[in-house]
């Protein structure tokens, strides 16, 4: 009667592990002849912008995120003029701007971008200058150490 009892549940417990660890294989190495069907995304597939033609839009989104401490919702209009410029040159599936969640955003509020736009332009001008400045100073002290 006991011995019996104890090689039933030992042999209940070799089942289940042989099962988990068949079942843990098959969820490794996935089901013989099956193949993994990738879905799009919801919206459409959004290629890269190789050319850059969005990037200076793409930075000023950046920046204000940096600026506002990534709180979006006051980069909405740097945001909506990025994803404008984006479909604008077919990156992205023309799309309402109600169902990307931005029809309380008003496209007279451009000027916000275009100073935006100006500030990051003038700041990146500032920088080359920089370092521009700086190589020469620093091929003016090699010509002094001569």
């Amino acid at each position: 009667g006991v011995s019996s009892g104890r090689s039933e549940c030992v042999n209940n417990t070799f089942f289940f592990v042989c099962v988990c660890v068949f079942l843990l294989l098959l969820l490794i190495m996935g089901v013989p002849g099956a193949s993994f069907q990738a879905s799009p995304p919801d919206k459409g597939s959004f290629p890269l912008d190789h050319e850059g033609e969005c990037k200076h839009l793409m930075k000023v989104f950046l920046e204000c995120l940096k600026v506002n401490k990534n709180n979006q919702r006051k980069c909405r209009v740097e945001s909506k003029a990025y994803l404008n410029c984006r479909m604008e040159r077919e990156l992205m599936a023309q799309e309402e701007w109600r169902k990307l969640g931005y029809k309380d955003v008003d496209d007279m509020e451009k000027h916000v971008v275009d100073d935006a736009v100006e500030r990051h332009s003038s700041s990146m001008n500032n920088n080359k200058q920089k370092k521009a400045s700086n190589i020469n100073n620093s091929n003016k002290d090699k010509d002094k150490d001569k």
